[in-house]
């Protein structure tokens, strides 16, 4: 009966073309499946952004460095002095007597 159908679908009865088409319909219809990994990716805040730096002309310099900007001599040190783990600024240096 069902090759008589697939032969010639213009004789074949309703019966026919609907026990065709639920045999051939499986065939087309695929699914892509995509898996994802088991283990969660964890990042963690140790990169650059955690550093505690002071920044000029595109370098990073740490606490306590010194440096001069043509007669100015710059300090960087904690932006606030009860803060031990927080932000470092740039502090301008003052000239003492003694150096004048």
């Amino acid at each position: 009966m069902l090759r008589t159908c697939l032969s010639g679908l213009r004789n074949c009865s309703w019966s026919c073309y609907l026990l065709s088409t639920l045999l051939i319909a499986p065939l087309t219809v695929t699914a892509k499946v995509i898996s994802t990994p088991s283990n969660p990716l964890v990042v963690t805040g140790t990169g650059k952004s955690q550093q505690r730096v002071c920044y000029y002309n595109d370098k990073a310099y740490s606490i306590g460095a010194v440096l001069q900007v043509g007669e100015v001599y710059m300090l960087c040190k904690e932006a606030n002095d009860f803060e031990k783990n927080g932000a470092l600024r740039w502090v301008i240096l003052e000239k003492t007597k003694q150096e004048e």
